[in-house]
């Protein structure tokens, strides 16, 4: 079974602990290892430079044995020569050495070990000559041993030490490490519906936790404008129902009590028609804002000609030009091509060729332009209307926002028809623009960047598509 802490500060304590213990372990086998070979080999070299001394002594200045040991020059030696002992010093034979025929066969240093468990390094040379001389060294390795057994001792009692030590500040370091997620937690977890506006802290915009943070914060002010779009919309909406309905009973309550209620019920029921055509059109706008875009509905794209759909909404809306006494004319100054779904693109250009026709006094102009560039595909729906004021520029796009809402409710508008239109350029991957100033009318663009296959568009001549009623 694996050990799988539910603690991420565990965990990263565990880990940093287990790290440094192989570290700490593979370092004190080395450090051992370097230190054994080391002293050993200097035992070593000590023993052959004994046995090159007192070779000297005995070939070079002829020197007597027993004087070598007097003197102390060299303690643990023996002479052997064709194969008999000539001298074994004192100290051999009290360490129980055994006699120089046991490391007869070959030169170079080797080991004994005595019953005591002593280790000593021997050395052995041969003197050149017609009688050559077996001269033989032993170091006791004792002391040698003894460090590198208290150098064993030290690496074993702080081995666990290190690692306890480790443990701990492990430990302490993966709290401080980890104690930005603990205040995010925290931060997080009092952020409720009614608290979207707060924040997770940030100590450090540049770290990972502070990134996190900060991705983070950003998603909470996507989801509190959504909240506050949604509870506008809402209030806005049940305004927005509440009027007609409210229309709807007043007119019927005041009809029921009038004396006269057959003369003035024909009266009473178109009031009622004409408020539920009003309150019928504000739900479908609704409807429509809701639906949302998938998949099936991009696989209804398919190419669209925006120069024959604007000759189309024109002639949808010439009667009523016609009717308010405007002038409404399409200019295509290019054929352009685009993939979209033909309906919903067909739906943003007539609402705003609506808006335009409400707002356009009697005797003025709509253009409906179909144009494009080197990078961008363009429909434009100009007119002659008031104009708006830049401070509503922002807002004229939202549901339900009307620049004059006395003026607005006297065209009958419920303050969708814009949204509607943005909602339909942005589900085909287009943008909405506007270009407005009071007094100078307005110009509303939908704007497809071009994209390759998604359209084309090619400059022809112009073609003026012009409705006109009453003075030009």
């Amino acid at each position: 079974m694996i050990f799988r802490p539910r603690s991420i500060r565990v965990r990263l304590t565990v880990w940093y602990a287990s790290v440094l213990a192989v570290i700490l372990a593979a370092f004190s086998v080395a450090v051992y290892a370097l230190v054994r070979g080391s002293l050993l080999h200097e035992v070593e070299e000590r023993a052959q430079s004994s046995c090159a001394v007192l070779e000297g002594l005995v070939t070079d200045e002829p020197m007597d044995p027993d004087e070598i040991e007097e003197h102390a020059i060299v303690t643990l030696f023996a002479l052997e020569q064709e194969g008999v002992p000539t001298h074994v010093s004192a100290g051999w034979t009290q360490h129980g050495l055994p006699p120089p025929a046991h490391f007869a066969g070959g030169l170079g240093a080797r080991r004994w070990v005595s019953q005591s468990g002593s280790v000593f390094s021997i050395a052995r040379a041969t003197t050149e000559g017609s009688h050559p001389l077996a001269i033989l060294v032993a170091i006791d390795e004792t002391p040698a041993r003894e460090h590198l057994r208290t150098l064993a001792l030290v690496l074993l009692l702080g081995f666990p030490v290190a690692i306890a030590a480790a443990i701990v500040g492990g430990s302490l370091l993966a709290k401080r490490a980890l104690a930005p997620v603990g205040a995010m937690a925290e931060a997080a977890a009092r952020i409720t519906t009614d608290r979207l506006s707060d924040r997770l802290p940030i100590e450090n915009p540049d770290d990972e936790f502070g990134r996190l943070a900060a991705v983070f914060n950003q998603t909470l002010a996507r989801l509190q404008d959504g909240f506050e779009r949604l509870r506008r919309f809402t209030a806005d909406a049940s305004h927005e129902l509440r009027t007609p309905l409210t229309a709807l009973r007043s007119v019927g309550e005041v009809a029921l009590r009038s004396p006269d209620f057959h003369d003035r019920c024909r009266d009473t029921v178109a009031s009622m028609l004409e408020e539920s055509a009003r309150l019928t059109e504000l739900v479908d706008g609704l409807l429509t804002l809701t639906r949302e875009s998938t998949q099936a509905f991009r696989a209804r794209f398919a190419p669209v000609d925006l120069a024959q759909l604007a000759r189309e909404v024109a002639e949808l809306f010439k009667p009523l030009a016609e009717e308010r006494g405007q002038r409404l004319d399409t200019r295509i100054e290019a054929t352009a091509l685009i993939r979209s779904d033909r309906s919903t693109v067909r739906q943003a250009l007539v609402n705003l060729v609506d808006n335009a026709l409400a707002y356009t006094p009697r005797g003025g102009s709509i253009r409906i332009q179909v144009g494009g560039d080197d990078g961008e595909i363009v429909v434009a729906v100009v007119d002659d209307g008031p104009g708006i004021a830049a401070e509503h520029h922002a807002r004229i796009f939202e549901r339900f926002y009307r620049v004059d809402p006395a003026r607005a409710r006297s065209h009958g508008g419920a303050g969708l028809g814009l949204a509607i239109a943005r909602w339909a350029v942005e589900l085909n991957d287009g943008r909405i623009e506007l270009d407005s100033h009071p007094g100078a009318g307005s110009t509303f663009r939908i704007v497809w960047s071009r994209a390759p296959g998604a359209g084309t568009a090619t400059v022809t001549h112009e073609s003026p598509h012009s409705t006109a009623g009453g003075p030009p």
